[in-house]
């Protein structure tokens, strides 16, 4: 899923009916903290943070706490599925633009120094769309710049919750997210964090 992870995430929706009243959802957290799953009314959603670990034990992990959940609410349809990937990028201040391939430019007649900058992109794939948004954060000291690079790919094809589609879709999404973050960033910026 790629070197940087801050938070990777897998989610399905489902067409179960919500209250309007009681509980619409139970959150859990890992003993150390690492890994977050969230058992809701519509959907499902287990996150992995700092330090990421690999696609392979994150599927394996949201695959089996999602059969807990599928066990005992018998959903009939997932309407959608999602894999999102947040990260952090710390690199030398003044540097940003030659780590992310994802970038903007001010005019050189003008400052360039952007207190505030987002930039969001929304790519089809086909089956899937992607939704990439990159945005500075508070630098760590003065001596860094700091950027977030969000990207969150999903399907919104309605497949049976039970089906084995599910999770070679999750790959397909992965993989998806793979070309992104690799393509979004240069080689030096992979150099960085090997």
């Amino acid at each position: 899923m790629g070197l940087l992870g801050e938070n990777e995430q897998v989610n399905l929706e489902t067409e179960i009916s919500k209250s309007s009243f009681g509980i619409d959802g139970y959150l859990f957290q890992s003993a150390d903290e690492k890994q977050v799953v969230q058992f809701r009314t519509d959907g499902f959603s287990f996150s992995r943070l700092k330090p990421y670990t690999s696609w392979d034990s994150v599927k394996l992990e949201a695959s089996r706490l999602w059969q807990l959940l599928s066990d005992a609410t018998k959903p009939q349809l997932v309407t959608r599925l999602a894999v999102r990937y947040i990260n952090s990028i710390d690199v030398p201040a003044g540097t940003l633009k030659q780590y992310l391939t994802f970038g903007y430019k001010i005019p050189d007649e003008l400052p360039q120094n952007a207190d505030e900058v987002l930039m969001r992109f929304v790519l089809s794939f086909g089956f899937a769309k992607a939704i990439v948004t990159v945005a500075p954060l508070p630098p760590p000291d003065p001596t860094k710049e700091r950027v977030m690079f969000d990207i969150d790919v999903f399907s919104e094809l309605s497949v049976k919750a039970n089906a084995v589609s599910v999770w070679e879709t999750f790959d397909k999404l992965a993989e998806i997210k793979n070309k992104i973050f690799f393509e979004g960033i240069s080689a030096e910026a992979l150099r960085l964090f090997q």
